[in-house]
């Protein structure tokens, strides 16, 4: 072979004439077959003759024993695919324009393979599961299944928030989805999450939802059927405690984050501890109004807050007419901030959730509130939220400032704290010993939201810190972008007057 020879194809082919009359291969059947059955299946490829697709079986199928077709075009009762061999998969009755999937089905396991499917890749795919989907009119008229989306989703859960009933829902990467035909999809997967979802979107058709548990409990061969819905609009009207249009509140839609819950399913009982998922958000226009297009089956849970006319929600069983949501005023905590007996403007002032509180949260909303900053005179009030357990902090320019607690107290009325003093920073004195090249790292106050991070480099070895907050900081040393530990390891930081000078030691490891 000289270099200007064309190189032999990796797939294997058989002429259109007997070798008698031709000696050359069938290019156009070999220029239709080789990018969709060219499949790069562990170590090899796979083989085709006219109405024939055969490939070896992927080393990480373990026990294969059955292949199955996919149609996605009208052949389905044409193709027959078999394991032929130990080792060997194979497919009959192949039309010119077969598209559709071959699927291995092992011991625990399947592998996809996509023939002249443009959302599938010719490489092999293994999952621990797979299943089609189809979709069918439901609700909706034939002609509105058009330009389908399936796409997987699960809730984002949060380790630092165990018990949250709300979730805002995250793309799946443990879940692959790919079109089959206009109706049908191949859904496939590993790990699945309890509460994880496949979501059908459509131009003309309403969102539904399909666990994804129920997708992985069933054979590849026993399809799912999932019916479109109607779109509809859910509209509603959204006002402060005397009537006052709440243009710009922020309104969230909820729905039960259980799938298998929506519709006739729906819980007996739907209160704060309901598991919801967060489907989507708007801001109300200036009059108030606000209204969620193309949705489909509820309950649904809509939650409104507004700056300065308070917050409000309601449940929605059935979409109907336009709901009306009345806002209710948080209670506000006042004050005056002072510094060297002087009013301090435009300093920053926000509520620091208590940690246990926040851990312990169903809902994060009931934590929260919008940050606010004093006025010319100093003063400020700031909503508290729902469950007001927690933290005010109040924040200067220079980094000083001052934290005050607040009680977890059921009120409907202001909380006075009266003037609030911001001290001095408290400069802290640390002679590190063997740490002459190092930077120091004073992390705090411990036990709170809202830490601080203040760094000091040092020469000599003589470190100072401007500390903006009293209670317990940790230390710690960066030598060379390596952290060791300080001893002593935390130091405590009185409330009034200045902290003595530390003497410190790096801990280093040995051969460092």
């Amino acid at each position: 072979m000289t270099p200007s020879d064309p190189k032999p194809s990796a797939i294997s082919h058989q002429p259109c004439l007997p070798s008698a009359i031709s000696h050359q291969p069938c290019l156009c059947l070999f220029l239709f077959l080789y990018p969709i059955l060219a499949l790069a299946l562990g170590n090899g490829t796979a083989a085709q003759s006219p109405g024939r697709v055969t490939g070896p079986i992927p080393l990480t199928l373990p026990g294969a024993a059955r292949a199955l077709w996919i149609a996605a075009g009208p052949d389905a009762g044409s193709v027959r695919c078999d394991v032929s061999a130990p080792h060997e998969w194979s497919c009959d009755g192949l039309v010119p324009d077969a598209r559709g999937l071959v699927v291995l089905v092992g011991d625990g396991a399947v592998a996809t393979l996509g023939v002249g499917l443009s959302g599938l890749g010719t490489d092999v795919a293994v999952a621990k599961w797979g299943r089609v989907v189809h979709v069918t009119a439901g609700a909706a008229a034939p002609e509105d299944l058009h330009d389908l989306l399936l796409t997987a989703w699960t809730p984002e859960r949060s380790r630092a928030r165990p018990q949250t009933r709300r979730f805002t829902p995250i793309k799946d990467d443990h879940v692959q989805t790919a079109r089959v035909s206009e109706t049908s999809f191949w859904v496939s997967g590993n790990e699945v999450d309890p509460d994880a979802f496949v979501a059908l979107d459509g131009p003309a058709i309403g969102r539904s939802r399909m666990s994804t548990i129920r997708l992985s409990e069933g054979v590849p061969d026993d399809p799912i059927f999932l019916p479109a819905t109607t779109p509809v609009t859910l509209a509603g009207h959204i006002h402060g405690p005397h009537g006052e249009e709440a243009g710009g509140a922020g309104v969230e839609l909820f729905g039960l984050l259980d799938s298998r819950q929506i519709g006739d399913a729906m819980p007996e009982r739907l209160d704060e501890r309901t598991p919801l998922l967060l489907e989507r958000s708007v801001i109300a226009s200036p009059d108030g109004s606000f209204q969620f297009d193309g949705v489909s089956i509820g309950p649904f849970r809509i939650a409104a807050s507004h700056s300065s006319l308070g917050s409000g929600g309601v449940w929605v069983a059935l979409v109907g007419p336009p709901v009306d949501i009345a806002l209710t005023l948080a209670p506000k905590v006042k004050a005056r901030v002072l510094r060297h007996g002087l009013p301090v403007p435009a300093a920053r002032v926000r509520f620091l959730p208590d940690p246990d509180a926040w851990a312990a949260s169903v809902d994060p909303t009931d934590h929260v509130t919008e940050q606010t900053r004093t006025a010319d005179d100093g003063t400020f009030a700031l909503p508290l939220p729902r469950k007001p357990a927690g933290t005010i902090q109040v924040l200067l320019d220079d980094g000083t400032g001052v934290r005050v607690v607040v009680p977890n107290l059921q009120t409907t009325g202001d909380v006075l704290l009266g003037d609030l003093t911001v001290p001095d920073q408290r400069r802290l004195v640390v002679r590190l010993l063997d740490g002459s090249t190092c930077d120091l790292l004073a992390v705090g106050p411990l036990g709170a939201l809202g830490l601080n991070v203040v760094r000091a480099a040092s020469r000599t070895g003589l470190y100072e810190l401007e500390l903006p907050d009293a209670g317990s900081w940790a230390l710690n040393a960066e030598c060379r972008g390596v952290v060791y530990e300080i001893e002593p390891p935390i130091i405590a930081v009185p409330a009034d007057g200045q902290p003595p000078a530390v003497d410190a030691l790096v801990v280093k490891r040995r051969g460092d």
